[in-house]
């Protein structure tokens, strides 16, 4: 098979089957794979009118993410499977979809085991509720924003990220990872150069992005575009750790000011990171998107 690298030149292609397949789930999006292209080679073909996308992150063997496209799937897998096999490395396909799976055990009978990743189930919202916090369960969440109104008052101003604003949110990046000692954590470094190419790349991705000020200085920003009709879907979020209520703050403001008119927001997975999980957690979301792991049987 004739893999390429992903480069941004290749958007459109992305484009093409991403808008056709409607999947809720984050990893089917250009820029998610675009801003962790440092952290994971990733690379694509298409095949038989299908995108196939091949991932290979540091020490770990290669891995698919779900053919997108229309026509024989059970064909592209087979033809993967044979890929794989030529190479000597185990074939493994990623981000598996629930309609998926139940499609692929038709299909291909008895040919895998699926077993589903709690650590990358997408993690979906209300959009609704995540602007309202209404009730008991959000009391915390609506105590951090009052805090934060009341210590910063007429102090603190929400913005779309704009052009002029671009320099200002590289700048809030390289402050946050100095504070999280980034250089001495390989994902978080990888992290802020994908962040770092993202907003270089503005004009040339999607996304749609909020930042937060106080005193006139960038304490938060957040981006994420829209992955289907009635969802958008959150890929970063920062905020100054010794601003109290900025997490709070700019997920809700965000949220009120570019995403009212959807239904769901998608804020991605925790990747089995224990304070992560239980921030997500703590939002209290309406679903979770199962994904599974495809390995054949032994």
């Amino acid at each position: 098979m004739d893999w390429k690298h992903i480069t941004i030149e290749d958007k459109p292609i992305f484009d093409r089957f991403f808008k056709q397949a409607k999947i809720e789930l984050s990893d089917y999006t250009f820029t998610n794979l675009f801003i962790w292209h440092f952290s994971r080679c990733t690379y694509y073909a298409v095949l038989d009118d299908f995108l196939c996308i091949q991932i290979k992150a540091t020490g770990q063997s290669p891995v698919v993410l779900m053919p997108i496209g229309q026509g024989d799937i059970a064909g592209v897998i087979e033809e993967l499977e044979d890929d794989f096999k030529s190479r000597d490395i185990p074939f493994r396909m990623r981000a598996i979809s629930n309609e998926i799976r139940t499609t692929l055990e038709a299909v291909l009978p008895k040919r895998f085991v699926f077993t589903a990743e709690r650590d990358r189930f997408d993690y979906v919202y209300d959009v609704q509720d995540l602007i309202k916090l209404e009730g008991t369960k959000f009391k915390a969440k609506r105590n951090h924003l009052n805090k934060f109104r009341e210590f910063y008052d007429d102090r603190f101003s929400y913005h779309p990220l704009t052009h002029d604003l671009l320099g200002e949110v590289v700048s809030a990046e390289i402050a946050w990872c100095e504070k999280r000692n980034c250089d001495s954590q390989e994902n978080l470094e990888n992290e802020k150069r994908g962040i770092i190419e993202a907003i270089n790349h503005f004009d040339h991705l999607d996304f749609e992005g909020g930042v937060l000020k106080v005193d006139d200085k960038v304490v938060a920003f957040t981006f994420g575009e829209t992955i289907t009709e009635d969802m958008a879907v959150i890929h970063i979020e920062k905020a100054d750790p010794d601003v109290r209520g900025a997490y709070q703050m700019i997920n809700q403001q965000f949220l009120e000011h570019r995403w009212a008119q959807m239904k769901f927001v998608n804020r991605e997975e925790d990747l089995g990171i224990e304070g992560l999980r239980k921030a997500k957690e703590s939002y209290n979301p309406c679903r979770m998107l199962e994904k599974y792991l495809l390995e054949p049987l032994p």
